[in-house]
């Protein structure tokens, strides 16, 4: 998990421009719960991107340079899934849904039904279980909490200050 610092940067101003006269906003701190409030078997959804297709017309041209750095042809479309807290991994950075997830839900967000993010997908389990009718494997997608990111919030937060305290110094 990791927490993208882009304001030095004069690409950075121009993509936050884009998103910005785009409708796009930036996830709140008052959005997450940094605190992960999370149960077993309380509901969640996962919103994630695992389809990949290239949109191309007979006549496409090709973008300015200003709009191809922020724009691909490349699009994807949105699932959101329902599913449940199996293990709130109450000792653990990590924890376990019954809800379908695949190959592109990676870095997509778990929220809870009260429409905060709780989690960020990242992989899954497939305990080997056992019944009447032989072993068989049972999926559960692995999740990083969002408690993960408060120590990284404040690491960046004191590399900011150390930076403005370096400039004032000149």
């Amino acid at each position: 998990m990791a927490i993208v610092n882009l304001d030095s940067s004069y690409y950075a101003y121009g993509l936050f421009k884009f998103l910005k006269t785009s409708g796009y906003k930036p996830v709140d701190i008052k959005d997450i719960d940094t605190l992960f409030h999370l149960k077993n078997r309380e509901s969640v959804i996962a919103i994630g991107y695992p389809n990949e297709s290239v949109f191309k017309t007979k006549n496409q041209k090709e973008l300015p340079t200003k709009f191809a750095l922020f724009t691909s042809p490349i699009f994807t479309i949105p699932i959101v899934t329902n599913g449940t807290v199996y293990d709130d991994g109450a000792k653990t950075d990590s924890f376990e849904i019954n809800i379908f997830t695949y190959h592109g839900f990676s870095g997509c967000p778990i929220i809870n039904y009260k429409g905060k993010l709780v989690g960020i997908t990242h992989g899954y389990t497939s305990p080997k279980k056992t019944n009447s009718k032989g072993n068989y494997y049972e999926y559960h997608g692995e999740f990083k909490k969002t408690t993960l990111l408060m120590p990284l919030l404040r690491d960046l937060l004191r590399q900011i200050q150390s930076q403005q305290m370096q400039l004032e110094h000149f």
